[in-house]
Parts: C-alpha cells; sequence; structure tokens
C-alpha cells in the first residue's frame, strides 16, 4: 500500500503525467554503430565478446543504440583500427592494444606483458590502481576512449615442433609471438614473427614457423595447432592476462546522453567478466582433448624462464628510460605488480598451490 501511494505521488499513476519522462528519453534519435574487431570468426570467445557487448547495449538502452559488427572491418591490424577509430572511420573497436606498439609501446600496459599481472591483478590495476585513466590520458591524444572489454587469462607457454632443453634451443627459432614477448625473444636468440591466427597452422605444417603462442587451450585446440607442434611449454611467462579493450571515438563518446555513455561503460564490463568467464570455463575441457589428442604438456626449463625474466626486465627498463609515455606508466604499473605478487603469493598462490594437488599428495608438506 505504501508503495502505490508512492508512485501516485509520483504522478506515475496519473494519467498523462505518467509518461513524460519516457516520453523525453524516447524523442533521442535511434544511434547506429559499426563495431570493427581484430579477431576472426574462428576465435569464438574473443569474437563472442563483442557480439556479447552489443547486445547488452542494447539492452539496456531497450534497443535505441544498435551496433552492428561489420566483417569487412574485422582481423585488421591493431595501428590500423586505432587509426580508424581515432579519425572517426568507425566509432568504435574491439581489439588488443599491444597489436599497436608501433604507434605506441606503453600500449602493451593496455594487454599484458611479460611476466606481469594476471587478469585479476590486471583488473585491479585497470579500474583501482589508476590504470585506466592512465590509457585514458594516453589515448586521448589519438582521439580514443578506451574500455577493459575481456581479458583471456593466463595463457599456455606455446607450442614448439621440437623440445626445448636450454636457453641456447631458442637459437634462431621462428617463433610466433605479441606484444613485447617478441623483443624478450629476441634478446633469447629467437626470431620473432608476427602471423595471423588462420596463418598458424599451415606456417607450423611448413615449417615456416618453429613455435607459436597463441592464446590458451580453447583457441589453440580451434586452430589446430597442437597437430603440427606437438610440445605445449606451460607456464605462460609472457602472457599472464591478455586484456581485450574497446576503443570508441571521442567525439562519437562526447556526442551520447549520459545514461548512453553508462550503457556502454557497463557493457564493457559484462563483456569484460564474460570473456574472463568463459575461458576459465572452457579451458580445463579444452586441455584435457589437447592431452588425449596427443599433445605432450611440457614445464619450461628454470634456466630458460630465468633468462627470460632477466631479458623481460632488461626490456622493460630500456623502454622506460628512451620513452615518457612508458616511463610514466611503467612508474605506476612496476609498484603495483610488485605488490600484487607479494600478496599473491601469501595467499591466492599458496591457496591454488595446495587445492590443486591431487588428493593422495596433499597429505604432504
Amino acid at each position: 500500500m505504501e508503495r502505490r501511494h508512492f508512485l501516485t505521488a509520483l504522478g506515475l499513476g496519473l494519467g498523462g503525467g505518467a509518461f513524460a519522462t519516457p516520453v523525453v528519453a524516447q524523442s533521442r534519435p535511434e544511434i547506429r554503430w559499426t563495431m570493427a574487431t581484430a579477431f576472426s570468426a574462428d576465435l569464438d570467445i574473443l569474437q563472442g565478446g563483442a557480439e556479447f557487448l552489443a547486445g547488452r547495449v542494447a539492452t539496456l538502452t531497450a534497443g535505441r543504440v544498435n551496433i552492428g559488427l561489420d566483417p569487412t572491418r574485422s582481423a585488421g591490424s591493431g595501428a590500423r583500427i586505432l587509426d580508424d577509430v581515432g579519425t572517426g572511420a568507425v566509432p568504435m573497436a574491439l581489439t588488443a592494444s599491444y597489436n599497436a606498439l608501433d604507434k605506441e609501446p606503453a600500449l602493451a600496459f593496455d594487454t599484458a606483458l611479460p611476466f606481469g599481472l594476471n587478469a585479476r591483478q590486471q583488473n585491479a590495476w585497470m579500474y583501482h590502481g589508476g590504470g585506466l585513466a592512465l590509457f585514458r590520458e594516453l589515448l586521448a591524444d589519438h582521439g580514443v576512449v578506451p574500455f577493459p572489454a575481456g581479458n583471456t587469462g593466463s595463457q599456455l607457454g606455446g607450442w614448439f615442433r621440437r623440445e626445448i632443453n636450454t636457453v641456447q634451443d631458442l637459437n634462431g627459432l621462428k617463433v610466433r609471438v605479441s606484444g613485447l614477448a617478441g623483443d624478450v625473444l629476441k634478446r633469447l636468440g629467437a626470431a620473432p614473427q608476427n602471423t595471423p591466427s588462420a596463418d598458424l597452422g599451415r606456417a607450423l605444417e611448413q615449417g615456416t614457423l618453429d613455435a607459436a603462442a597463441w592464446v590458451g587451450p580453447h583457441d589453440d585446440r580451434r586452430l589446430g595447432l597442437h597437430k603440427a607442434a606437438r610440445y605445449c611449454y606451460y607456464p605462460g611467462i609472457l602472457e599472464g592476462n591478455a586484456q581485450i579493450s574497446c576503443y570508441v571515438n571521442r567525439q562519437a563518446w562526447e556526442r551520447l546522453a549520459p545514461e548512453d555513455r553508462e550503457a556502454i561503460d557497463a557493457a564493457c564490463a559484462d563483456a569484460n567478466l564474460w570473456v574472463t568467464s568463459r575461458y576459465d570455463a572452457l579451458s580445463p575441457v579444452a586441455l584435457k582433448q589437447l592431452v588425449a589428442e596427443g599433445a605432450l604438456l611440457r614445464p619450461f626449463p628454470l634456466d630458460v624462464i630465468r633468462a627470460a625474466y632477466r631479458a623481460a626486465e632488461e626490456q622493460l627498463d630500456a623502454l622506460a628510460s628512451g620513452n615518457p609515455w612508458f616511463r610514466k606508466i611503467h612508474d605506476s604499473w612496476k609498484p603495483f605488480r610488485d605488490d600484487q605478487h607479494l600478496w599473491f603469493r601469501i595467499a591466492e598462490s599458496s591457496f591454488d598451490r595446495f587445492a590443486s594437488l591431487r588428493p593422495g599428495d596433499k597429505g604432504r608438506n
């Protein structure tokens, strides 16, 4: 009864006055945008994240803001996507920022760095550690407003045609990698390659690639990488997470009504959760399938991990000393990373290590 009186007092139960606010909302014009993506259709979670994001925006705006995916603008280079959104050629895009490192090396922090953060830590830094504010400042000069919109979680170390036993085994190895991982492997003697995902299986079969690091069990199995390179190494030291970002053209963003901006912001956050949790749900199943189909899991030798870590730290320091934006973001990211690693070592990692033991091993110290 009290609720009925309250609604009546607001005018929501009184004839024409009840419709004053909705009529104003409905008078705003319908918005139709195109979204480009950096991902091919066979990457169903990443491309599915774009579809999910568009659907959430439509739901949150009662269908008034309509975002359509344009296949002709999909799978473009990272630099091209950044330019297209910044110039307004396309109002919106989903991409991995580190694909545009040639334009701005600091964009690596917006996706992943070797020995960096995991997915939860990345979210913590972006949303509560100042990371997102830094990227919005950086990309303002490019005419882009960025949003976290997904994460692959921790990745596999890569698929190799032959075993890796020492650092010397990396010499001359043609390895497909992304982001700053290529610079790290180059310091270790490898020859990093930038091969599109659709060509990875064929390149491994033909020997034009010796190894490939893509994402994780689900995507890698769909691409058939294990059929051409059966040695799968872990952990994913080169990418402990890979954040996907939604770019929105700044002028288009500023023309939106506040409630439409809120809808896009919320939809990106929902997509971030959807993509990350879907990878977590499907990766265990895909890993068992890979092993059943002949994949051979191998841990990276400790000397390889240590050498890669030293090379990663050297590369970060070198970039920070020569690039003001890289240094500014690195100065925020590095202490945050170190604190997160300390906390996770005490709490999350120690719990995970024990919980993941087989039942017979849980009685051992």
